[in-house]
């Protein structure tokens, strides 16, 4: 990569936007694991299903799978 002496102001800005933006992204990983974690903890915990299972035939299911038709 060119030298900082010779990098533009605006490439300079766009460098410092990608940071930003990896550590912002490398953060919400981070959360949703812990999410997922604690969800899973929670089902064996309680012995209860929290998270949604999608049954691709499901007419419900039709709205977030929209490939899929209603039975």
């Amino acid at each position: 990569m060119a030298s900082t002496s010779s990098k533009s102001s605006r490439e300079l800005e766009l460098e410092h936007k990608i940071r930003l933006l990896e550590d912002e992204f490398n953060k919400e990983k981070l959360k949703t694991s812990a999410l997922s974690t604690l969800i899973d903890i929670a089902e064996w915990d309680l012995q209860i299903d929290i998270k949604k299972s999608v049954v691709p035939n499901n007419k419900h299911a039709a709205h977030i799978l929209p490939n899929c038709q209603p039975v």
